[in-house]
């Protein structure tokens, strides 16, 4: 005789529960856990924030499309979506990008009391370090806007922080540091001061209003930096000697009269260092002149140094 299974209708859908024949039993009409959500999000305001941007983009929690228009707080705000861990600085997006966002969701279970980084949707943010937590013992807050609105989206996103940009000078290098015009690879300018770096001592000789090739990078200490990776300043100029020039003298100073090769023109209004050529033993050099003797010479590559190639005969 065959015994027929009761009906388990399913809660308000008057029907039974689909059969698992793995188990043998009816499965439950409902999977248990939690399920992230992604969505796409289109970067919508300019990246000045170290920890988030603002967005657009349609919110499928709620099947709504949010967009951003600047000033409109009530119909469109925007949303303002985490950036990953490794690229929390300003200026890593740029208005237009765009890139898939996920809900990150805590499971069921409660978080350790000894990992205290969990917070529900919210990405969080590290207490002290910008970008990663700088070990595993540092806290890991809640992560809000300025206007203490709690952050639910993070960006998925996995490109690198590092930009090229002209720039020109505002002021001489000084300490390894200048002021200067941040402009785009075509030459436009994009209407913000930054200060460049000069991270190996090579281009001390740079003056206001000079001009280069800069790398914006984020540091050790999530800080963005602009450092000269280019300047293309002429390699050759026809000198003269301020100071006499004998072949027992390994430099003696000079002035440029004239530049020439590819590149910008070397400031002139100072006095450049002149490297003697050192002969074949190595205990004396080969050049030698009066003060006005003229000469030619290669830059060195490095602030006012330059190498004598050749010298007027005497």
């Amino acid at each position: 005789m065959t015994v027929r299974q009761r009906k388990n209708f399913a809660h308000a859908f008057k029907m039974p529960q689909p059969y698992n024949p793995m188990e043998g039993v009816y499965a439950d009409i409902q999977t248990k856990g939690v399920f992230p959500y992604c969505a796409m999000m289109q970067v919508a305001a300019d990246d000045d924030k170290a920890d988030y941007v603002i967005c657009r983009g349609f919110d499928v929690r709620i099947g709504k499309f949010i967009n951003y228009v600047d000033g409109d707080t009530t119909n469109n705000p925007g949303i303002p979506v985490a950036k990953p861990y490794g690229l929390r600085s300003a200026g890593v997006y740029k208005v237009g990008q765009m890139f898939p966002a996920v809900l990150p969701l805590q499971s069921g279970g409660p978080s350790p009391n000894d990992a205290d980084i969990r917070f529900g949707q919210n990405p969080g943010v590290a207490a002290e370090t910008v970008g990663h937590p700088a070990d595993l013992d540092e806290d890991v807050g809640i992560l809000t806007t300025t206007a203490g609105v709690k952050v639910n989206w993070m960006l998925l996103s996995s490109m690198n922080a590092a930009r090229m940009w002209r720039f020109t000078l505002n002021a001489d290098i000084n300490a390894g540091t200048a002021a200067a015009d941040k402009l785009e690879l075509d030459g436009s300018d994009t209407g913000e001061d930054i200060t460049v770096t000069d991270l190996c001592g090579r281009y001390g000789g740079l003056k206001d209003t000079c001009y280069g090739i800069c790398l914006q990078q984020i540091d050790q200490d999530g800080a963005t930096k602009y450092v000269i990776i280019d300047e293309p300043l002429k390699q050759f100029c026809r000198f003269t000697l301020t100071q006499a020039l004998a072949t027992s003298d390994a430099s003696k100073t000079g002035d440029i009269e004239t530049q020439f090769g590819q590149g910008q023109d070397h400031p002139d209004e100072e006095e450049i260092i002149l490297y003697n050529l050192a002969d074949n033993t190595g205990t004396a050099y080969v050049f030698e002149g009066d003060i006005g003797d003229a000469g030619i010479a290669v830059y060195t590559g490095t602030a006012v140094y330059w190498n004598i190639i050749q010298m007027e005969c005497p």
